[in-house]
């Protein structure tokens, strides 16, 4: 049996992962487009979107939740809020740096922290051979 199937704190962690892959995606195509004329922002909510899932109070069973969160799909957003320039532009290149360098940090962060929970489980796996 996959003991890692039914941990909550892994699917987590799993779709955060990549919903931060997605964000960085989306984040490197508004940089790309910072001069183009027209071209708002987009950005994905991967917070929100994880929050949603996992703050439903119908939902009462561990593998309902892991459900909920293996079903999120990223969904990307577009911010027509507020235009940087003359020509529409809504893409503000500090900006849009200073989200790429907190997403790649919070996924550095993920990434280390399902490393650490499968450490976990080779620990318990070991242990209980001897």
């Amino acid at each position: 049996m996959d003991a890692t199937k039914n941990d909550l704190t892994i699917a987590f962690m799993g779709k955060a992962l990549e919903l931060l892959s997605a964000r960085q995606s989306t984040i490197a195509g508004n940089i790309a487009n910072v001069n183009t004329p027209g071209y708002c922002r987009r950005d994905i909510d991967f917070a929100g979107e994880l929050a949603a899932a996992l703050g439903k109070e119908n939902v009462a069973s561990k593998d309902e939740r892991i459900n909920l969160v293996n079903k999120i799909k990223p969904q990307i957003l577009v911010d027509q809020s507020f235009y940087y320039r003359n020509d529409l532009g809504a893409v503000d290149i500090d900006r849009e740096m200073a989200e790429q360098a907190r997403t790649q940090l919070l996924y550095n962060t993920f990434s280390r922290l399902i490393s650490k929970r499968f450490d976990m489980y080779r620990t318990i796996i070991t242990e209980g051979r001897g």
